[in-house]
């Protein structure tokens, strides 16, 4: 007889996944964050990995509430992926604010003082240097960003 009472491996057994919606608001920014950091942690990812992906977040929700919905109102579906066989980690952000491609902004010349000083596009340049694969699309009124990293 089958033993199915055996606790799942997080880092062996296929797909998870962890969708929710959340007002875009800047006091929701730290209950995204723990989205993250609960799922990677769940899934037994190291604390460094974690706290990557944490970072990727902030910046990404970050620049939807200030530059896609300009403070309004809105929504941002987070949805997290970790595929337990291939080991990939995926974040999916989706928002219907207006049309508004982060990953668009020119990577700065990190090696002058102007970069140095210059407010807005280093945080972006952060998030391409952490993640192995980002894309953007604009689909039926929405924002989609996806963003993957081999554990």
């Amino acid at each position: 007889m089958e033993n199915n009472n055996e606790p799942l491996n997080p880092l062996t057994d296929s797909l998870h996944c962890l969708e929710k919606d959340f007002e875009a608001k800047k006091e929701n920014v730290p209950k995204m964050l723990g989205m993250i950091g609960d799922f990677s942690d769940e899934h037994g990812l190291p604390m460094d990995f974690s706290t990557k992906l944490v970072i990727v977040g902030d910046e990404l929700i970050s620049n939807i509430i200030k530059h896609g919905y300009e403070e309004g109102e809105g929504i941002i579906k987070l949805r997290l992926l970790f595929d337990g066989d291939t080991r990939d980690f995926t974040i999916v952000v989706i928002d219907k604010a207006k049309p508004f491609n982060q990953l668009g902004v020119e990577n700065p010349d990190i090696g002058t003082a102007e970069t140095l000083n210059r407010i807005g596009g280093l945080g972006i340049h952060i998030v391409k240097k952490i993640m192995d694969e980002c894309s953007y699309e604009r689909k039926e009124d929405m924002n989609i960003l996806t963003l993957k990293k081999k554990f």
